[in-house]
């Protein structure tokens, strides 16, 4: 029997090698990476590593199938039984890790037509992937970034010597050169405006005939892509990251997750579930956060949402779980993540006897959250108005040990990557008082982060190895410099702005609106527009991919949500601003140097719209001075900025207009 393997852990970057550690794993196939994300911005504790399952499940139109080595697929009793069939006989080798070695994958919403009484297979579709596919991995990698430890786990029966050869392939192995990811051509969706629209309001029809409470509503978009979905995964989870994501690699495809919500875990009998309703968007001015995060706490509307699922959860656990063990202990509390802020409810139970943690899966799935309540009718209103399989989307990513224990997602925010496109997919319960307006701009929020992550991935040739490792380094530096908040340095370096002789001399003024962890540029926009200038604010145009320049007078009625979740001008109400009309412009960076090249977030608009930029328009980049760097890889598009200012100097690279 193997025993357990302690692996290094580097503290100072939070054991940032175990990419290195997936890479060097995924030639052995099958290879899964259940991430927490970052520890300090998520809170997430474990990530789990496998690859080269012993054995195997997959689904497909409803037939499941489990495949051994040297042995012919055999049949399984549907996907849960399956899963039952894979961890037959096994035993885990260290109760001190979650997990020891089990069964990893993924459970699809469509395993749950079958519970709703649908036909096995949505009619007028085709499925983009199978609707399970779950490896039993005689090992595991797992890393415990609360303890700062991380190990090779197996199950009993893994030899001793191959537990060793998987630990030298860690540590040493060489992973092999892949193609650099890019995307082709503009996003589609299942359901624009005007179809989305009309389909809510036909859910509202449904609500106030008595037919259901509530009903999850949900978009498909497709895009084009090729190369390595990996280097997009991991772009993804640094601008956005989440403590039940996760990254799937199949021989069909690829799954990649920055889900928040879990579906439910067991340990020892006691399971939890965490219901998630009610969204906001994040702003990054913290005035305005915190404006936002009371309106959702104080929402009705809201909370009557989540409510409403917790009940539907609690009779979900009643039909396994004993008797008046079924408990809410949390409603409704708010959660902020990188990008959004959530209401999350708990919903805790004890096992009955003679049940088990795949007796409570069947029970819950699909989560009652990305469906509606009751469940099986929303299902169906589900299955008539939405043109698309949910896929992966809204099922479960997760784990199951042979002692019991499992932890399950529900893969929302989750993109799947195969064939050469990426699918990916938003939505949002819809009640009796909804909006439909409202409803579908909650789903563009949704997507915002993805968009912004794919954003990057869409100019010209692949970066420099150089380039992408700099921009990796400088949003770790920024979100750990800006941790407690950037009000002291946006307030300080607003009004250096404020009082240099090129900003003081213009009249019209470019800035943006601020995301995430970047300073707050809102103060600078207020401070232009109250020394009386035009402010000129950018607005994303997806074809052809560009920026447009709107004159804002007012941030709290002339600003729509964006493509990228940033506050964009409304082009009903703002008039057009050639860039030919800019005196000073601030231009967004992650860094800069004493040249004046800038580091942007790798979309390329703002190089294209600056490019255009005549003598008269005077650039500036404002950073911390920990973020400048003595010099920044420059490619061929790449435009030079005009000067730098941080809170210790300005550095005029050319003279003023």
């Amino acid at each position: 029997m193997a025993r357990t393997l302690e692996l290094p852990y580097d503290a100072s970057t939070g054991c940032a090698e175990r990419h290195a550690w997936f890479e060097r794993l995924r030639p052995l196939g099958w290879a899964v990476f259940l991430d927490s994300g970052d520890r300090a911005r998520t809170g997430g504790r474990y990530d789990i590593l496998a690859a080269g399952p012993v054995a195997s499940l997959v689904c497909r139109d409803g037939r499941a199938e489990v495949l051994r080595e040297g042995q012919d697929a055999t049949p399984a009793a549907g996907a849960f039984g399956g899963l039952r069939a894979l961890l037959e006989g096994t035993a885990s080798g260290d109760a001190g890790w979650p997990i020891a070695g089990g069964a990893i994958g993924y459970y699809g919403y469509e395993l749950g037509r079958g519970e709703a009484k649908l036909p096995p297979r949505k009619a007028g579709t085709q499925a983009f992937m199978p609707e399970a596919a779950v490896g039993l991995y005689a090992w595991t990698v797992v890393v415990d970034h609360a303890r700062r430890r991380a190990a090779l786990t197996s199950l009993a029966s893994l030899p001793e010597g191959e537990a060793a050869a998987i630990r030298e392939r860690l540590l040493t192995g060489e992973p092999p050169a892949r193609e650099p990811f890019r995307v082709q051509g503009e996003v589609a969706s299942s359901l624009e405006r005007g179809d989305y629209l009309p389909r809510a309001a036909r859910i509202i029809d449904y609500i106030r005939a008595g037919d259901a409470y509530q009903v999850n509503l949900t978009r498909e978009f497709r895009l084009a892509f090729r190369g390595d979905a990996w280097e997009f995964y991991r772009h993804l989870h640094d601008i956005n990251p989440a403590p039940m994501g996760a990254f799937l690699e199949y021989p069909f495809g690829s799954v990649l997750s920055s889900s928040p919500e879990r579906l439910m875990t067991v340990e020892a009998g006691q399971a939890v579930t965490q219901p998630i309703k009610g969204t906001r968007r994040r702003r990054a001015d913290p005035a305005e956060d915190a404006r936002v995060r009371a309106e959702l706490e104080a929402s009705a509307k809201d909370r009557a949402e989540n409510v409403m699922i917790v009940d539907l959860l609690r009779n979900d656990f009643g039909r396994v779980c004993e008797p008046g063990s079924v408990e809410a202990p949390r409603l409704c509390e708010l959660e902020s993540f990188a990008t959004v802020h959530h209401l999350v409810s708990t919903v805790t139970g004890r096992l009955a006897p003679g049940r088990d943690a795949v007796d409570l899966m069947e029970a819950c799935f699909p989560g009652g959250s990305v469906t509606g309540a009751p469940k099986r009718r929303a299902m169906e209103i589900i299955d008539e108005l939405e043109p698309h399989r949910r896929e992966v989307y809204c099922g479960a990513i997760g784990y199951a040990t042979p002692a019991g224990r499992v932890d399950m997602n529900i893969p929302i925010r989750t993109t799947l990557a195969a064939e050469g496109e990426l699918r990916f997919y938003a939505g949002g319960g819809i009640v009796a008082d909804s909006s439909p307006e409202a409803e579908f701009e909650e789903t563009e929020v949704k997507i915002a982060a993805i968009r912004r992550a794919l954003s990057r991935f869409s100019a010209g040739a692949a970066p420099p190895p150089a380039k992408v490792a700099m921009r990796r380094e400088l949003l770790s530096a920024r979100d750990a410099l800006f941790s407690g908040g950037s009000a002291e340095f946006s307030t300080g370096i607003t009004a250096r702005l404020r009082a240099l002789p090129e900003y003081r001399r213009a009249r019209t003024v470019l800035s943006t609106l601020s995301f995430g962890t970047e300073w707050d540029t809102r103060a600078f926009a207020e401070g232009v527009l109250a020394d009386g200038k035009v402010l000129a604010l950018p607005r994303v145009v997806r074809d052809p991919r560009s920026l447009v320049l709107h004159a804002v007078a007012d941030l709290g009625a002339d600003l729509v949500p964006g493509v990228w979740g940033i506050e964009e001008p409304d082009p009903a109400r703002c008039r057009k601003v050639a860039l030919s009309e800019v005196d000073f412009a601030l231009v967004p960076a992650l860094s800069c140097d004493e040249q004046g090249v800038r580091l942007g977030y790798g979309a390329g608009y703002f190089d294209r719209l600056l490019s255009g930029a005549g003598t008269r328009t005077f650039r500036v980049v404002a950073l911390p001075e920990a973020l400048v760097r003595p010099a920044v890889p420059r490619e061929a598009h790449d435009v030079a900025v005009d000067a730098l200012l941080t809170e210790r100097r300005f550095l005029r690279m050319k003279a003023s207009p």
